[in-house]
């Protein structure tokens, strides 16, 4: 394709921007706090609060191959007729090498006639569009710890908390447009954003058991009632709609050059919960060997149930030198993020063109098989010289 005079209207703007997104506005605030309630009783808080606002940039849009925006990819410009019944009369504007197709008879020719438009005429030079946003971090833990006092778990201690996280990402992009929405495009868009929530409510204890062994069995047991949320709120309409020139090959994917806006087809609130029950033993056999044994029951409101163990010893062949080796399940169900987020990929086709890819989630692809959770079996093996902590 031909070097067109108009790209040096560029030259006092960044066609690439490199490196890291900017950031301003970084504020993080972080409390701890914590209360002796006496009596081997502690009362404990922490939590933060993040704000700030990225930009990054995208590739640059180039006014010579940029198919569905600039060109018809037959080697025109592509123009688009405004009228109800495509009555504009408006002409063929070829990209001849070596030329400037502003100056063009055929381009002014477009120009002058009030029932044609392309994109040349907003962006002679091109544009390189800007995905920012505003992102939102908290959270907070609260809880109290201590020793329980008589009764059966005499000396035994305890750990309750609760705690609350949500972090929001608002998208916002800019010096971009929807192509089928022709001259009426906006150039910046609020094109949706992304609530992850997440609420727990823990407990745990451990109690020192005397088995008639030289030390104490060590047991561990609790509890663990989970909530995850991810809401997608949809964008402006501007950012998903496809407008009247969609017909006439703008806006292939009928969203802003760059980003996908999230449509009303995508929005909701998307919860699971859990409810979790575990405990753990370890033991000295001997002066020298010891085991361990643990297991983990896990309900979720969306997989159904998942039950996992580990088995774990450790021999000191010396003071200084021992071997530990455990054999585990594990589970890691996707997060209601992972099952429901859309991505958008900018990348170039073999031709070198740029190309927007977008991932849908399988629930709003209607696939029939969705996103599943992952088990699988592991084994550790480990020789411990001190100072290594085993």
């Amino acid at each position: 394709m031909p070097l067109l005079r108009v790209t040096l209207t560029l030259k006092s703007q960044r066609t690439i921007i490199w490196g890291n997104p900017d950031i301003k506005d970084d504020i993080t605030l972080f409390a701890n706090v914590g209360l002796d309630l006496g009596n081997d009783k502690e009362f404990y808080m922490f939590g933060n609060y993040s704000d700030r606002s990225v930009n990054g940039g995208y590739y640059y849009r180039s006014p010579v191959n940029k198919d569905g925006v600039f060109t018809n990819g037959n080697g025109e410009l592509l123009v688009g007729d405004l009228t109800p019944d495509m009555s504009g009369n408006c002409p063929t504007v070829p990209l001849t090498a070596n030329s400037n197709v502003l100056e063009s008879p055929a381009y002014l020719q477009m120009q002058a006639n009030p029932n044609c438009f392309s994109f040349h005429e907003m962006f002679p030079g091109g544009y390189t569009p800007t995905l920012g946003g505003d992102i939102n971090d908290t959270s907070l833990v609260i809880g109290t710890k201590g020793e329980i006092k008589g009764g059966f778990f005499d000396a035994a201690t305890y750990d309750i908390s609760g705690s609350f996280g949500r972090s929001k990402a608002n998208f916002l992009l800019s010096n971009a447009v929807n192509p089928s929405l022709g001259p009426n495009t906006p150039t910046s868009f609020d094109v949706g954003s992304y609530t992850q929530l997440e609420k727990a409510f823990n407990a745990d204890l451990v109690q020192l058991i005397d088995i008639g062994l030289d030390d104490e069995m060590n047991l561990a047991f609790g509890a663990e009632w989970r909530e995850d949320s991810f809401e997608i709120t949809p964008g402006q309409p501007e950012s998903w709609e496809s407008g009247s020139l969609a017909s006439q090959g703008f806006g292939i994917t009928t969203a802003p050059s760059g980003f996908a806006g999230f449509s009303p087809e995508s929005q909701g609130v998307f919860t699971r919960r859990s409810i979790a029950l575990f405990v753990d033993t370890e033991v000295y056999l001997t002066d020298d060997f010891m085991l361990g044994a643990a297991v983990r029951y896990e309900d979720y409101s969306t997989f159904g149930s998942t039950t996992n163990i580990k088995l774990s010893g450790q021999y000191s062949i010396t003071n200084e030198l021992s071997v530990r080796g455990s054999m585990s399940t594990g589970f890691r169900a996707p997060t209601v993020g992972q099952a429901n987020v859309i991505n958008t990929t900018t990348t170039t086709d073999t031709s070198g063109n740029l190309t927007s890819l977008a991932a849908y989630s399988r629930r709003q692809t209607h696939c029939r098989n969705t996103l599943v959770p992952k088990s699988r079996a592991r084994r550790f093996s480990k020789l411990c010289l001190r100072p290594c902590v085993c």
